[in-house]
């Protein structure tokens, strides 16, 4: 079985630390970012992402004919899935480092090994953040005012997931809802303090920028993304089928 000290070693070699941050922007009511909570980046870029996308046609019989006819009715949902993995080599509750966090931050910082110890509790309740209402004012009923969860960005450099997504907010990002987060606590130091955690989770894209304002994706920003010709085309490769000359 493998030692305790060679479990980051060996994810690491599965999960890349070196790759472009991915990262989760919480947005305000109204769409712009929230500048209290901020933006917070995963420690390892997702080794995976499945990306869904559905369309709702409704079939149509017409008595004698071979095939139904389709009316298109919606396009549907919309996801993205993956899963986060985030480790500590450092014991963070063992007798060895009681300092103070600052203390304990300005240390790992010097020695440069920060981004394999980040705090798992506080990457548990970032993540969580996301699936919480909040509640304000009493009403006339008693029961508080309840607030939906914060809306985000998923933002994934040189993904190209806004592209995709029919959008032109950004080329690598997706405003979002998360709708799942399965936290999985893969070992544990002697203490209790996490050891490795895998966080499963799952984002529907969404048009409702802010409580008043619905911008929904459409096929009109993904024909530049696939022309080709430098600045005409968001990715520059030309994929567009090119007709033969006449002779």
């Amino acid at each position: 079985m493998a030692g305790l000290l060679s479990l980051g070693p060996a994810l690491l070699a599965r999960v890349s630390e070196n790759k472009s941050a991915a990262y989760l922007q919480a947005l305000t009511e109204k769409g712009d970012p929230d500048d209290v909570f901020g933006s917070y980046r995963f420690q390892y870029f997702p080794e995976t992402v499945a990306d869904t996308k559905a369309v709702n046609w409704a079939n149509r019989e017409i008595p004698g004919a071979s095939l139904p006819i389709y009316q298109w009715v919606a396009s549907g949902e919309r996801a993205l899935s993956f899963t986060a993995a985030f480790t500590s080599d450092i014991d963070l509750l063992s007798a060895a480092h009681e300092e103070d966090a600052d203390s304990r931050f300005n240390s790992l910082k010097s020695a440069a090994i920060i981004s394999r110890n980040v705090d798992l509790r506080a990457a548990v309740a970032w993540l969580r953040y996301f699936l919480y209402p909040s509640y304000g004012t009493v009403g006339p009923s008693g029961v508080p005012y309840g607030a939906a969860p914060k809306k985000l960005k998923l933002i994934l450099p040189g993904s190209g997931i806004g592209i995709s997504g029919g959008t032109n907010d950004g080329h690598d990002e997706m405003l979002s809802i998360m709708t799942q987060c399965d936290i999985t606590y893969e070992m544990f130091f002697p203490s209790g303090y996490p050891r490795i955690i895998t966080a499963s989770m799952a984002f529907v894209q969404t048009g409702q920028l802010g409580a008043n304002s619905v911008v929904f994706p459409s096929s009109a920003q993904l024909p530049a993304a696939v022309k080709g010709g430098g600045s005409s085309g968001t990715l520059g490769y030309p994929l567009t089928v090119q007709k033969e000359a006449k002779k």
